[in-house]
């Protein structure tokens, strides 16, 4: 908005003026013959540090009652035009703490860039563009209470921990991917936008992230605190370690302390007590919800169809469908060609010869099965002798719940075969070797498995959001100081 008198930006809340001092809610003629100066500052210029506390509630109201017994009573002429501006400007940065934009060309007061918005920004996320500080000022703002719910409290130095945990489970996570989504960690999260939110930087992204994860830890901490839950000793002994381990660590790795070593992996602003602080929130919250998801009681087929049929637009957006398919529990030994490895496999070319060996090996195992006891058992038993297939050389060669999709073709072909029944056994090659295969037994159908598993998810987050429901957290986004960490 520009002011009516003088042209220049205004807030958008607030009737004066901060450069000619003119209330803009009522008409009145402008005054001749103003110069419009402006106010030259020198390019060595300090900046005047926001203050700790908030801005008041009601900010209109405080710039008309401060500032406007003092603007009309200057006299708007040509000789003092500059003086008011400056005063104008001066009263706003010391009673609400705004930090100016200088130019460092020596080009005046950026007061279009002081007035962008800032000053009347709502609490939330986009509060500060960027919340990276220098570790000095970090470290000084660690202790800073930012978030609060009920009487538990996340300070500053707490926060860095759960905002960077974020960030490292995000790029282990998409690692391989980021490029796809627009990221790059080797530069400021601040500086980039975020392509999963619209409006958003990365930081703010994960910022949002973290308050979030120490919201739902907290609460449900609460929760367990409120219903006497004790966790498990064995927890309780791990959590106890916490310190001792991350001394160990640190000085594995050439660190002084475990201070220091959380440091470098975190922020200057973290130390042992944030860490343990997290680790305590976190196995009291995390271990009371796995009590409750267990006592969910698993439904009835019948709840499930009903359940399906009132949510049917929903789960089949996410492809579970009453399409016919099934899942099959299904045990096999995996006998790879001569001279092959797992991990050249798939890449090498091997002789018939080769193939021709595997497949002799294969009946051989096969044969020796048949001509013992033939049951479930004893094949279970050879697997776990025989099979090459890590992914099941441990469990009998089971593959459990295997649905059409998660196995090389030739393997689906015979699992899924419609005359398939319990306790068939065959031989069949893929480009992975020969399989000896043993059926073990055809399943439920799929929207059935996948039904039910959504139906837990709905109950558990149920569960989380009537106990968010119970408490408030409440945010002070202008005083959150988040430490640089280098994660290049």
């Amino acid at each position: 908005m520009k002011c009516k008198f003088c042209g220049e930006e205004m807030p958008e809340r607030g009737n004066f003026c901060p450069i000619c001092g003119k209330d803009n809610s009522f008409e009145e003629p402008a005054a001749e013959g103003i110069l419009e100066e402006e106010v030259i500052f020198p390019e060595d210029t300090i900046e005047i540090a926001a203050p700790e506390t908030d801005i008041f509630e009601d900010q209109e109201q405080q710039v008309e009652e401060t500032l406007t017994p003092e603007v009309k009573k200057m006299k708007r002429t040509a000789a003092i035009s500059g003086c008011v501006a400056l005063l104008a400007v001066l009263a706003l940065v010391l009673f609400f703490g705004i930090r100016g934009t200088f130019s460092p060309t020596g080009e005046g007061w950026n007061v279009a860039g002081m007035f962008d918005g800032e000053l009347f920004r709502e609490n939330d996320i986009f509060k500060q563009d960027s919340y990276t500080m220098s570790d000095n000022k970090a470290k000084s703002k660690a202790n800073q209470v930012v978030a609060t719910i009920g009487d538990a409290k996340l300070t500053n130095g707490q926060l860095q921990i759960y905002y960077q945990m974020e960030v490292i489970e995000f790029l282990n996570q998409y690692g391989y991917y980021l490029s796809y989504i627009g990221m790059d960690y080797t530069q400021p999260l601040d500086q980039q936008e975020c392509m999963l939110k619209e409006g958003y930087t990365w930081q703010q992204y994960f910022l949002e992230c973290a308050l979030s994860s120490w919201q739902q830890s907290q609460v449900l901490a609460l929760e367990a605190q409120e219903n006497n839950f004790q966790m498990d000793s064995s927890y309780q002994k791990n959590l106890d370690a916490v310190e001792t381990n991350m001394s160990t660590a640190a000085a594995n790795n050439g660190y002084e302390s475990a201070d220091a070593f959380l440091q470098a992996q975190c922020g200057a602003n973290t130390s042992m007590a944030d860490y343990k602080s997290y680790m305590e929130v976190y196995f009291n919250g995390y271990l009371y919800f796995t009590k409750l998801a267990e006592a969910i009681e698993v439904p009835s087929d019948e709840v499930l169809a009903d359940y399906f049929q009132d949510n049917r637009e929903t789960l089949e957006a996410q492809g579970i469908k009453q399409d016919g398919s099934y899942v099959v529990d299904v045990r096999h030994i995996l006998v790879l060609p001569e001279g092959a490895t797992l991990e050249t496999i798939r890449t090498g070319t091997f002789s018939d010869e080769a193939w021709e060996a595997a497949r002799v090996s294969a009946q051989a195992i096969l044969d020796s099965w048949l001509a013992g006891e033939a049951t479930e058992d004893s094949f279970a038993a050879l697997a776990n002798e025989h099979s090459v297939d890590p992914g099941s050389n441990t469990k009998g060669g089971l593959y459990a719940g295997v649905a059409v999709g998660q196995m090389v073709e030739t393997f689906e072909d015979w699992c899924f075969d419609t005359q398939r029944k319990a306790g068939d056994t065959g031989l069949v090659k893929s480009e992975l070797g020969y399989h000896i295969m043993f059926f073990s037994a055809r399943g439920e159908e799929t929207w059935l498995t996948d039904t039910r598993q959504a139906y837990l998810s709905q109950q558990e987050v149920n569960i989380l959001e009537e106990a968010l429901e119970k408490y408030e957290m409440k945010v002070s986004y202008g005083k959150i100081a988040l430490a640089h960490v280098d994660m290049a």
